[in-house]
């Protein structure tokens, strides 16, 4: 069994985030380099495999500045 590769992308602008949902743009480019790179570095053991990449998109929540209602 292979572990999967987990590749922080960072912090990135909406636009690029909506070009990697239509299927391009600088993302898409870095997410199949990281790919490849991922191939070759598994050697013989990826062979016969397809890697698919599962892509993960999040916005962190904001912290709620008043607690308990009154600011303190």
């Amino acid at each position: 069994m292979i572990n999967p590769v987990v590749i922080d992308l960072g912090k990135t602008k909406s636009s690029k985030i909506k070009d990697l949902k239509r299927g391009g743009g600088k993302l898409m480019q870095e997410i199949l380099e990281a790919t490849e790179q991922a191939k070759t570095s598994f050697g013989a053991a990826s062979e016969n495999k397809e890697f698919v990449p599962v892509v993960l998109i999040y916005k962190k929540k904001r912290k709620n500045r008043f607690r308990n209602g009154f600011g303190f």
